[in-house]
């Protein structure tokens, strides 16, 4: 079928034309790729417009022309059974938003070198598995690639910001090479990346937005760079397998939940120059034995510590000056000196209580074999637990362990909640 059958063209002021609709065929899918040409009434094509292929089914693959410098916003959105697309060389360097979003089966994209890709431009693209293209957008735009599922590598140039959650949930993402120009992770970007096992962040990295790597299950150490002066709440939130961390020297706060259920990790220094740290900064650590705190911290707000049972050692200084409610709440294998400096710290009594609804679902009149039976015994999805945790030493790698193999707790993780139980059953302590 000739192109003038199908293709509506739009001249532009320059002299240029724009492919403005395409007419679905009306007998099923086309046999080959659909190739546009680089001329049409003499003009040259410069851009596909917006909504100029929304929700076509006809089309399995489609080849641009390389004079073609834009893709407008939802040009291919919807094609669900589109599977590659091919523009070459390296002329183009717009892809609007949305512009290929829900296109749930393409696989295969060559696009030269975009300088810029728009808000959602491949969300839901569930087939793709790789980014082909050279891109050197400054910005990557917010949820471009969000929930592209099969995608397990990216490979990023020039990138100065990473825009919200642009790589949200896209998880089987297991590398990605950030730009050495990079200078802000926002919000929600790589949440949900639950594949992510290794991440290099580059020196020029100066902040790190709200949740930015929550939920990456797989992400085992972390390094902070020291140009990284903040970092948002819930940042590393839920890394369950996190086992190492070193902190920038620039932070003065570590922020609310910042490494909340960060399973796995074992100890953490805390920059000299940090003052406050924040609620629930890091509630849950169940492998945490030892926190280093420097002499510049005042407060340490409410849960910052919070159930923390294997923490053993943290440095309690003259300066500090504040302990929210429950900050050290189920820290029960800390060394007597240190629960005696909390004890002495204003607000140190309110700091080693419970919350009540823990105190409850723990009563003494519960054995705690019964109770791991019960939460582990036969390997139930851990989002059920509900976390009325005794959780102790014995079993933080089980948990980090379950989570990363899908979620479910197997016969090892299981033994480890039992073990954990029994080693150090949940008491209450009071300071003295």
């Amino acid at each position: 079928m000739a192109y003038e059958d199908t293709i509506t063209p739009r001249r532009l002021p320059d002299g240029t034309v724009e492919i403005a609709k395409y007419h679905e065929i009306s007998n099923g899918i086309l046999d080959g790729p659909l190739t546009i040409p680089d001329v049409i009434n003499g003009n040259k094509v410069v851009s596909v417009g917006a909504r100029a292929f929304e929700n076509c089914l006809s089309i399995g693959a489609i080849r641009l022309p390389a004079s073609v410098r834009s893709i407008g916003e939802a040009a291919f959105s919807g094609c669900r059974r589109l599977r590659s697309i091919d523009a070459p060389g390296d002329n183009l360097a717009t892809i609007s938003a949305a512009a290929f979003a829900d296109c749930s089966a393409l696989k295969n994209v060559e696009l030269g070198r975009p300088s810029e890709i728009g808000e959602r431009a491949f969300e839901n693209c569930r087939s793709l598995t790789e980014i082909l293209f050279a891109t050197e957008a400054r910005t990557i735009g917010a949820g471009a690639f969000s929930n592209c599922t099969a995608l397990e590598e990216a490979r990023l140039r020039g990138v100065e910001e990473i825009e919200p959650g642009a790589f949200n949930r896209c998880a089987n993402m297991c590398r990605i090479k950030l730009p050495s120009q990079l200078r802000a992770i926002r919000r929600c970007a790589f949440t949900g990346c639950v594949a992510l096992a290794e991440l290099e962040l580059p020196s020029s990295l100066e902040e790190i937005d709200a949740r930015a790597f929550e939920g990456c299950l797989a992400l085992g150490a972390l390094t902070l760079p020291n140009r990284v002066a903040r970092l948002g709440e819930r940042a590393f939130a839920k890394c369950y397998a996190l086992r190492q961390v070193k902190l920038s020297s620039r932070l003065t706060t570590i922020p609310e939940s910042a490494f909340s259920e960060c399973f796995s990790l074992t100890s953490i220094k805390v920059p000299r120059d940090v003052q406050t740290i924040e609620k629930f900064a890091f509630e849950k650590c169940y492998a945490l034995t030892v926190a280093d705190l420097p002499d510049a911290t005042r407060e340490i707000q409410e849960g910052a510590f919070y159930k923390c049972v294997s923490l053993a050692e943290v440095a309690i200084t003259d300066s500090l000056s504040s302990l929210g409610y429950a900050s050290f709440g189920f820290c029960d294998r800390l060394h007597e000196d240190y629960v005696d400096s909390i004890s002495r710290t204003p607000g140190g009594r309110d700091a080693l209580e419970v919350y009540q609804d823990d105190a409850d679902a723990f009563s003494e009149s519960e054995e705690p074999d019964e109770v791991a039976e019960q939460n582990g015994g036969e390997g139930d999805d851990l989002y059920n637990l509900g976390y009325n945790d005794g959780f102790q030493e014995g079993h933080a790698q089980g948990l980090a362990q379950g989570y990363a193999q899908g979620y479910k707790v197997g016969a090892a993780s299981a033994n480890g909640v039992s073990g954990g139980f029994s080693q150090n059953p949940r008491r209450r302590r009071r300071p003295r």
